[in-house]
């Protein structure tokens, strides 16, 4: 069966850089060490003018195709949620209040780069 892949198939060389990493769906998986592990997509606000839109061009940039970081995602879209009660507009600036939270929860997003997913194979 190993015969009908082609050679480029059947090795992956772990040879080189420790930290070389692999970019797949908005993940990155490790060969070396065989994990995965999270990259955002975050908008540079310059202006500083927290809108509904950027908040909305944020989530939709936090791809999680395992749903792996769902409790992390979920609460970005209780906070959008709360914007739709409050009738935000979509370039409306934030009220202090509605600005704080999503700053901190901002905030948090970076120390999720630092979670590694290990490979796990179920067996039995």
């Amino acid at each position: 069966m190993m015969e009908q892949v082609s050679f480029h198939d059947k090795e992956y060389n772990l040879e080189g850089n420790n930290s070389e990493s692999i970019k797949t769906l908005y993940l990155r998986w490790n060969p070396r060490e065989d994990n995965l592990n999270f990259f955002f997509f975050t908008i540079s606000l310059g202006s500083n003018k927290i809108t509904k839109c950027n908040v909305l061009a944020e989530i939709a940039g936090m791809f999680d195709p395992l749903g792996l970081l769902g409790p992390v995602i979920v609460q970005a879209k209780i906070f959008l949620q709360k914007l739709w009660l409050l009738k935000i507009e979509y370039d409306q600036e934030f009220p202090p209040k509605e600005r704080k939270m999503w700053e901190r929860f901002r905030g948090v997003l970076p120390k999720h780069k630092n979670l590694k997913i290990p490979h796990y194979i179920f067996t039995d």
